[in-house]
């Protein structure tokens, strides 16, 4: 089982992938969870359904102390436009950006995501060892699965991992 010590930062295709699947109560009261300003009040609104939108609201979560959220200051942000090639930078948004800003400061974050963006740049702000796939984080918190998709696998995160690698050393 989980170490409740473990903190996962969660950029908004996770956050949205839990409510679309019905698992966001039970992830966010199991774990320790981080997101970005940007992520919680720009990012997370809906997910889409045959019926059309559903709401997101994490309102409760942050209330309750559930979910927190933090946001990166200038500092943080001019650090991550200093590690970042142009490139790079280029492929995430700005919540992602907020995310891997924060990660440049704090060394006990996890980062969960299913974009190939963030993914790919982080051994460009040297947390190669701190990204999860969402697969591998659900199976820590005895979490069973059935609805992965592809992005939320294993092999999807390595392999952007290893791309990000790649061209971190082409650009060293």
């Amino acid at each position: 089982m989980l170490s409740t010590k473990k903190l996962f930062l969660l950029d908004a295709d996770v956050i949205i992938d839990f409510a679309k699947y019905g698992v966001l109560d039970s992830i966010l009261r199991r774990t320790k969870c981080i997101t970005g300003e940007i992520v919680a009040e720009d990012e997370v609104k809906y997910y889409l359904t045959a019926e059309g939108a559903k709401s997101i609201d994490l309102s409760e979560y942050i209330d309750n102390k559930i979910l927190t959220i933090e946001a990166a200051d200038f500092s943080d942000l001019q650090k991550l436009e200093e590690l970042l090639p142009q490139d790079m930078a280029d492929i995430i948004d700005e919540g992602e950006k907020e995310l891997l800003a924060i990660m440049t400061r704090r060394n006990d974050l996890t980062l969960i995501s299913c974009d190939h963006g963030p993914i790919r740049c982080i051994p460009f702000i040297d947390r190669y060892y701190r990204v999860m796939s969402l697969e591998i984080m659900l199976k820590s918190i005895g979490i069973k699965a059935y609805w992965l998709e592809e992005k939320h696998t294993e092999k999807y995160m390595k392999g952007n991992l290893d791309i990000g690698r790649t061209k971190f050393i082409q650009s060293s």
